[in-house]
């Protein structure tokens, strides 16, 4: 959502998603990356019209849920709801979510291109702030 949560969420989603397109073109990863946009703020840009999209972005999909589905969903919040929808629309094998501001690290993207991971394993990443 362009709704500014936190402060200047706008230039950290989209440090985020270059510093993405940079990793993954230099270790040749190949992703979707999925934009969950849930109940966007009638009063903003949508995300699609607000980001300045890195060229180097490879399969970009942005789904868009309504104010009207959110309301007929009863949504208590909407994080978790957007993550779900997303791993369900999923087209890959593997799925990573994350939020709009996360910088995954040089040697995470680099694991990821290598295409090493398990199909019968769980895995997980501490923060680092």
């Amino acid at each position: 959502r362009n709704d500014d949560y936190g402060g200047n969420l706008l230039h950290r989603f989209e440090r985020s998603i270059a510093d993405l397109a940079e990793a993954a073109l230099h270790h040749g990863l190949h992703y979707e990356l999925l934009i969950i946009e849930w109940n966007p703020p009638a009063a903003h840009a949508r995300l699609r019209e607000a980001v300045a999209w890195p060229d180097a972005l490879l399969d970009v999909r942005i789904i868009t849920v309504s104010a009207n589905l959110h309301a007929e969903a009863l949504c208590l919040g909407w994080e978790y709801e957007a993550k779900n929808l997303g791993i369900a629309l999923a087209r890959g094998k593997f799925v990573l979510t994350s939020n709009a501001d996360i910088i995954l690290s040089d040697a995470l993207v680099a694991f990821l291109a290598t295409q090493a991971l398990n199909d019968d394993s769980f895995y997980r990443a501490d923060r680092h702030d």
